[in-house]
């Protein structure tokens, strides 16, 4: 081969000279290096941080408009606002300042009554939840309100261009006509009466109205309440979209929840009033009777003979012990006696009707017997909390069947077995005074039964006085309490300002700059799989079934003699090490014949073929480098060779074979 001044075109290489001892290469230097691809199975990390840098500048891209999309997206996301307003609860006054009720409530039940439709339905219509409109309609709609029955529906009311007539309509149906000035809606509910001035002509204005009950409901998801400081503290917290909205719908749920919590207890002082004038009243006139019967026994009587004796100096009256201790263990069988047929009684009508605290309460032994009189003043308080619960809530509510089911044990359990359990009692007191008075008997069957029968009556008005007198105590208290009722909640801080419950704006644009850069990430990877240009060593190892005998590191384009040293030596040392697994891949029979091809144009065909065929000459072999790309083949400017005549002039017989080798060298 001549020799030939540098080219430009080749890259800048210093081949060493002299003929490598290609004995001295193993057979592993046949093997590809690992570097190139992961084993079987494992993941290409190489491959897909190639295709990341590949597609960079579009994951740049995609990244950049996905945050800026975040950022405008955020503006027009609206935030939850979110208020809050404390009520103070009053704690049970126990017995310390004026005659008051005791709460209306427990604590947990404030949350309870919150809750109540009473309370939202009320706060629904004052903070009109009912209504949607346009906030530029909000003039129009101030006067706007509901009457029963009304229609919820989507309207739309429209003024006629000359100013003349207002027409409402609910689809393609009118709902009415009319003036402006007249009461709009009054077919379908509405109490509407807006200012014709903010009436525009010829403009439709369009609205929705929901069901109060419906708008009410709305209300509890929003609703937060939380007792604090021990139960005394009420704080209340309400989120949603419009500020405004959300500090007028608060305010007006507490303003009708404190409203109701005043107005029954009320209710319940008023029923217990009642209740207590009743039961005076029958107290009254049983304490009546019972001394008319004293007073007519003792006008009969006022003429027999007296059997007391006489007086002692210093005393008031003076009775034999034996006659004394008589008449006291007689009234007392007697007491025992008729207390035990008063409790048969009253335990027999338990049976076949409900009991009645009367029945019992006008029995002096129920009086002294605690278990039986408190568990008839426990049932008195439940019915009495009944009728006042009734008032609140409905027949089905959770509070009122408790009550219901704790009455009912009260009347069918309770009651009549303490009650048995004191029949028994009385019935073994009475056959011990039994024994004794058939021993005092004997020495007093000459005493008349009219002391006994008179103290008898005596006895019988004194209970009846200690029960009137007890009942007249409560119903005066009650009715101080009343006429003295103190809330028992109260309003410390109403509702201010609404807030956003938290900034969202870093987040949607967090959630922006993330989602596009993964979208573009997942992007350049299916590019990247759907891309059928061979780019990595595993497409060829394993999608073609081909060793690599080697890998030639990236030339840069660099002016001549700019080029790095160690950047040349290990392109060469690539080139040489292809060379040389080529020579033992081929065998030594016959010489060499390659290939040199790519999947598109571009790739490298010209440049590894040149260096390739000047890596064989170097090593000592005869070299033919063919260039068969007749189109467009770039071999002869790397060469500094002329083209013609080429390839195709000897294909087509125009040249010989001499005439189209070229010698040429490279330094």
């Amino acid at each position: 081969m001549a020799d030939s001044p540098p080219n430009p075109n080749l890259p800048d290489l210093a081949y060493p000279t002299g003929v490598p001892e290609v004995a001295a290469q193993s057979q592993s230097g046949l093997a590809p290096p690992t570097s190139y691809g992961e084993d079987e199975g494992g993941i290409d990390w190489g491959r897909y941080l190639a295709a990341l840098r590949r597609y960079k500048w579009m994951i740049i891209g995609l990244t950049v408009l996905g945050t800026v999309g975040g950022v405008f997206g955020s503006r027009f996301i609206k935030p939850d606002y979110s208020t809050t307003a404390k009520i103070w609860i009053e704690p049970n006054p126990g017995q310390r300042g004026p005659i008051r009720a005791r709460e209306l409530l427990d604590e947990e039940a404030w949350a309870e009554l919150l809750n109540t439709w009473v309370v939202l339905d009320s706060a629904a219509l004052k903070a009109k939840l009912f209504l949607e409109t346009a906030p530029a309609d909000s003039a129009v709609f101030e006067t706007f309100d509901l009457r029963e029955p009304y229609t919820p529906g989507e309207y739309a009311l429209t003024l006629t261009p000359d100013g003349r007539q207002y027409v409402v309509r609910s689809g393609a149906t009118t709902v009415e006509t009319g003036a402006p000035g007249d009461s709009i809606g009054r077919s379908v509910g509405f109490v509407w009466t807006p200012n014709p001035a903010v009436l525009e002509t010829g403009r439709t204005i369009s609205f929705s109205v929901t069901s109060v009950r419906a708008a009410a409901a709305a209300i509890v998801p929003r609703l937060a309440p939380r007792l604090t400081g021990g139960g005394n503290f009420l704080t209340i917290s309400y989120t949603g979209k419009d500020p405004q909205l959300v500090t007028t719908t608060l305010n007006a749920v507490v303003d009708q929840f404190i409203s109701v919590a005043a107005e029954q207890k009320t209710r319940k002082l008023t029923a217990q009033l009642e209740a207590l004038e009743e039961q005076v009243q029958i107290a009254g006139a049983d304490l009546r009777e019972k001394e008319n019967r004293l007073e007519n026994f003792r006008v009969r009587t006022i003429t027999l003979p007296n059997e007391g004796v006489p007086v002692a100096a210093g005393l008031s009256s003076t009775q034999p012990t034996v006659m004394t201790n008589y008449f006291q263990q007689r009234l007392a069988l007697d007491a025992l006696q008729q207390d035990r047929r008063a409790l048969e009684d009253a335990l027999a009508r338990t049976a076949t009707t409900s009991t009645t605290i009367e029945a019992f309460q006008a029995i002096p032994k129920v009086q002294s017997s605690p278990e039986l009189s408190g568990a008839l003043q426990q049932l008195a308080a439940e019915e009495t909390g009944l009728r006042t619960d009734l008032f609140v809530y409905t027949e089905d509510h959770r509070l009122v069947q408790d009550r219901k089911e704790r009455i009912r044990t009260l009347r069918s359990e309770t009651i009549p077995q303490l009650a048995r359990g004191l029949i028994a009692e009385v019935g073994i007191q009475e056959q011990t005074l039994e024994q004794q008075l058939g021993t005092a008997s004997r020495e007093l069957q000459q005493i008349p039964t009219r002391t006994i029968t008179e103290q008898r009556l005596t006895r019988e008005k004194g209970s009846a006085e200690v029960l009137f007198q007890q009942l007249q105590n409560n119903y005066e208290q009650t009715k101080f309490a009343l006429a003295s009722t103190i809330p028992d909640v109260s309003l410390l801080d109403a509702a201010g300002r609404a807030s956003p419950t938290s900034n969202t704006a870093p987040q949607i644009w967090l959630l922006g700059f993330l989602g596009s850069l993964g979208a573009g990430i997942l992007l350049a990877l299916i590019l990247d799989r759907l891309d059928r240009r061979v780019r990595y060593p595993d497409q060829v190892t394993r999608d073609l079934g081909l060793t690599i005998l080697g890998a030639i590191p990236a030339i840069r384009k660099v002016k001549v003699g700019k080029r790095d040293t160690d950047e040349a030596s290990q392109v060469v040392e690539a080139f040489r090490t292809i060379r040389l697994n080529l020579a033992h891949s081929y065998g030594a029979a016959g010489p060499v014949l390659l290939t040199i091809s790519s999947p598109g144009p571009g790739d490298g065909k010209s440049l590894v073929s040149a260096n390739l065929a000047l890596s064989f000459a170097e090593a000592g072999y005869k070299t033919l480098l063919v260039d068969g790309d007749i189109r467009r083949g770039e071999l002869h400017r790397m060469f500094g060779l002329n083209r013609q005549p080429g390839l195709l002039d000897f294909l087509t017989q125009e040249a010989t074979l001499d005439e189209v080798l070229k010698p040429t060298t490279h330094r």
